[in-house]
């Protein structure tokens, strides 16, 4: 196959165009002297300067630190490392309170359930098989344990510890009921009798005669309410005329 040569070469020259001037400076050769100069030559300053970049910082005169996004992330960070500040001293706080009671149990550290421990150990001793010794030792022991649980006292929040054997305890809650149902007994006397003191005492009333005496009774109604003691309160009554016949009127 043939190849094909492609060919380029250079556009003319426009028209106007001085050559000779630039084959007469292609023909003058540059000296180091000539480079000199050029760099010693100050540059000429253009008439309109472009203006300064410093005043696209300058802070504008109606600034509004709430329309600042900077502003705005920078009160937000801080309101934010407010929250954690407090939330780190809230769990701080909780952890100083938290006790883990098992591992204290697993530890033999926790002294709150030493009493229960002796005596729920002590209750399993057959079930490993003990000597003679061991068992009455043992058994002893427990013994001595309970005579000492019966007098402990305490509070009615660690009772299960003596298994309902706190007779100190039990003449505790006794004591209490009765001084609170004493002091109770008290307080009502002490309310009656200032009711009694309220209440002014019925100024006696002397009669001259047997009249006004009379009078005063059926106005004011001061006497009780006449009734047959032969009867409960609202019985009626008959009464019957016995004849020879073996008949009556009922009245």
């Amino acid at each position: 196959t043939p190849q094909r040569y492609i060919f380029y070469s250079n556009p003319l020259a426009p028209e106007g165009h001085e050559l000779d001037d630039h084959r007469a400076a292609a023909q003058s050769k540059l000296t180091n002297d000539d480079f000199r100069k050029l760099l010693m030559t100050p540059r000429a300053t253009p008439s309109s300067a472009p203006p300064s970049k410093s005043r696209h910082h300058e802070m504008p005169r109606d600034y509004n630190e709430d329309e600042d996004p900077a502003a705005r992330r920078r009160k937000k960070k801080s309101y934010y490392a407010k929250l954690r500040q407090q939330e780190m001293e809230r769990e701080r706080e909780l952890a100083e309170k938290y006790r883990d009671r098992a591992r204290e149990r697993r530890d033999g550290v926790n002294k709150d359930y030493e009493e229960t421990e002796l005596i729920s150990t002590t209750a399993n001793y057959r079930a490993v098989g003990p000597t003679a010794e061991a068992d009455k030792s043992a058994a002893e022991k427990r013994r001595q344990l309970i005579q000492e649980s019966k007098f402990l006292g305490g509070d009615m929040e660690h009772t299960h510890l003596v298994k309902g054997l706190d007779f100190a305890l039990l003449q505790k809650v006794r004591a209490e009921i009765t001084s609170k149902e004493k002091e109770e007994e008290d307080m009502m006397e002490k309310v009656q009798k200032e009711a009694k003191k309220d209440v002014e005492p019925e100024e006696k009333i002397e009669f001259k005669t047997r009249l006004g005496r009379n009078i005063y009774r059926v106005v004011f109604r001061t006497g009780g309410v006449e009734r047959n003691e032969l009867f409960l309160p609202g019985r009626m009554a008959a009464l019957r005329e016995e004849t020879l016949r073996g008949r009556g009127r009922r009245r």
